[in-house]
């Protein structure tokens, strides 16, 4: 189940990747020519939450971008309610273009919440 609580077709377990460093390599490669295929260039790829934020860290790497991520920020009753960009990301987020990755997308979930 996923943490929006719906349920994927397939069991994915993504982490398995960073065991080979190199695969998430590989993989960051890949993301960072289909973002250059599309005509972006951002100068912060960003990532809500901090879940698949190897792959997301090859991929800033590999268009020479920064990289950061949201923390969990407001609880209501134990839920999170949101993402925030903490430690100051704020102030270097200024005029600059950002992309959102996020490692596995089935609802958008993650993305909604980020504030």
């Amino acid at each position: 189940m996923h943490t929006s609580g719906d349920r994927g077709a397939r069991w994915v377990v993504k982490g398995l990747i960073n065991l080979k460093p190199e695969l998430a390599y590989q993989l960051g490669q890949l993301i960072s020519q289909e973002i250059k295929n599309h005509g972006l260039q951002p100068n912060t790829i960003y990532k809500p939450k901090t879940g698949g934020l190897v792959c997301v860290q090859y991929t800033a790497l590999a268009l020479v971008s920064r990289c950061i991520f949201t923390e969990n920020a407001v609880y209501e009753q134990g839920e999170t309610i949101n993402f925030e960009i903490k430690r100051g990301y704020t102030e270097i987020l200024k005029n600059q273009s950002v992309l959102i990755i996020d490692d596995i997308i089935n609802t958008g979930f993650s993305v909604r919440l980020t504030y």
